[in-house]
């Protein structure tokens, strides 16, 4: 075997490592981050309410302000306090008063004779309410209700959302991410690729190495050939420098 089918061979082999890490990685996120087990042993999957980027959720009521997020902490940080959920502020000073809910969540229905009408989390001293409301494409949080009881303060945060209505279909269910679903059709149609340079190059009896298996593979070995040199000038003049500095 020459020099560039292990090239090649190690290239390839690289990038389908690349994309099952992806996968693989993909797949953890859509399984852990965002899915609960209700009491009919059924899972809900609310990763579509996640915030990664701000602003996150916002209500306001009165003198004060409530910020929060759902399967992960929120992007506005009170008091420079990393991992909680959800917080309150004041809203004439923009002083963060206390950040809201303990602990991993645990999820049931809102009305155990009804699945439909939605779902409920409980963190601790706080609760959130997904309603059914075919009114409200994505999560919308509508309103927040504070509450004491026997001294503690409790509140709960009430969304509507299509989402959790009908038959608990897309993102409700069981299933694959988007992304993870992307990473196996780009890895199918690479082998999809090669295996047609393949048959293509040994029905035409141009086969002469396993270079040749890759359709238009002039362009694909510049494209390589060409990185390859890149990397060489930058770290060639990386270990320069370095040997300049020494002497």
């Amino acid at each position: 075997m020459c020099i560039r089918d292990r090239y090649i061979i190690i290239s390839m082999g690289s990038l389908v490592v690349v994309f099952l890490h992806l996968l693989l990685a993909s797949l953890a996120i859509s399984s852990t981050d965002c899915k609960f087990k209700l009491p009919d042993e059924s899972t809900i999957d609310l990763s579509s309410f996640r915030k990664e980027k701000p602003p996150d959720y916002t209500y306001s009521d009165d003198n004060v302000f409530y910020v929060i997020n759902l399967c992960a902490p929120t992007i506005k940080l009170c008091n420079g306090v990393e991992g909680s959920f959800a917080s309150v502020w004041n809203a004439s000073t923009y002083a963060c008063i206390r950040t809201i809910g303990e602990g991993s969540p645990t999820a049931a229905y809102i009305d155990g004779q009804n699945k439909f009408k939605g779902v409920a989390l409980s963190y601790g001293s706080a609760a959130v309410q997904i309603a059914c409301d075919q009114g409200y494409n994505n999560g919308a949080l509508v309103d927040v209700q504070a509450k004491e009881e026997n001294g503690v303060k409790r509140y709960t945060f009430h969304f509507k959302t299509k989402l959790v209505c009908g038959n608990y279909t897309g993102h409700l269910t069981d299933g694959w991410s988007g992304v993870a679903i992307i990473m196996i059709i780009l890895l199918v149609s690479i082998f999809i690729y090669v295996g047609y340079g393949a048959y293509m190059s040994t029905r035409s009896g141009q086969y002469t190495g396993f270079r040749d298996v890759l359709p238009q593979k002039e362009f694909v070995m510049n494209i390589a050939l060409k990185g390859k040199e890149m990397a060489n000038k930058v770290f060639g003049s990386s270990d320069s420098n370095n040997n300049s500095a020494e002497a």
